[in-house]
C-alpha cells in the first residue's frame, strides 16, 4: 500500500470500542484522519509515559482526530492525550474528549494537548479534561506556535497541588470563540 501523501490522504475509522495501548503511543503519519464512531463509544487509552515527547496519540502534518475519546492516565510522570510534535502543522481535533489524569494526585504533569514550538493546530467542539497531576494543563502550546484555534471547547483542569491552566501559550494567541475555562482559584 502506497504511504501517505498530498495525493494519496489515508481515512482510518475506528468502530466502537476501547482500544489501550498500555504503554504505547498511535503515531499517526503525515495527512492521516482517524475517525471513531462517536466520543462515548470509541475509547483509545495509554497508561503514560516517561517524558513529554509522547502521548496516546501523536498527531503528524495535516492529520485530523475526531468522534472519539483519548485518555492518558497512570502512576508514570507524564500523562499526554495528544501530542502534536514540534513544526506539525495543519492539525485538527474535532468533536473529541481528551482526557489526561494522574490518579496518584502526587506528582507529574497532565496534557490534555501539547503542541511543541513552531505548530499550527486548531480544535473545534472538544472536550479537554487535565487533572490529578502537581501540573496540569489543558492545552499547552510551545513556542512560536503559529495559529491555535479554540471554538466551542470545554476545558477542565483540576487537583492540582502546584499549578493548573486551561491554555498556556508561550509566545502563542489563540483565537478563542464560544469556549469555556474551568481552572481551580
Amino acid at each position: 500500500t502506497e504511504a501517505p501523501s498530498v495525493n494519496n490522504q489515508w481515512l482510518v475509522r475506528v468502530g466502537p470500542g476501547r482500544y489501550d495501548l498500555g504503554s504505547s503511543s498511535l503515531d499517526l503519519p503525515d495527512y492521516t484522519t482517524i475517525e471513531g464512531a462517536g466520543q462515548d463509544v470509541t475509547v483509545i487509552t495509554a497508561s503514560g509515559f516517561a517524558d513529554h515527547t509522547h502521548g496516546t496519540v501523536i498527531m503528524g502534518n495535516y492529520g485530523k482526530l475526531s468522534r472519539m475519546t483519548v485518555n492518558s492516565s497512570g502512576e508514570s510522570t507524564y500523562k499526554t492525550a495528544v501530542l502534536i510534535p514540534s513544526g506539525t502543522t495543519q492539525v485538527g481535533l474535532d468533536h473529541a474528549a481528551l482526557l489526561a489524569s494522574d490518579p496518584t494526585n502526587t506528582n507529574g504533569t497532565t496534557y490534555a494537548v501539547y503542541a511543541g514550538s513552531d505548530t499550527y493546530f486548531w480544535l473545534e467542539h472538544c472536550l479537554l479534561i487535565a487533572n490529578g497531576a502537581m501540573s496540569n494543563y489543558g492545552v499547552y502550546a510551545g513556542s512560536s506556535t503559529w495559529i491555535t484555534r479554540l471554538d466551542s471547547v470545554e476545558v477542565n483542569v483540576y487537583g492540582s497541588s502546584s499549578m493548573s491552566y486551561g491554555f498556556y501559550g508561550r509566545a502563542a494567541s489563540p483565537r478563542i470563540k464560544s469556549s469555556s475555562f474551568g481552572v481551580p482559584d
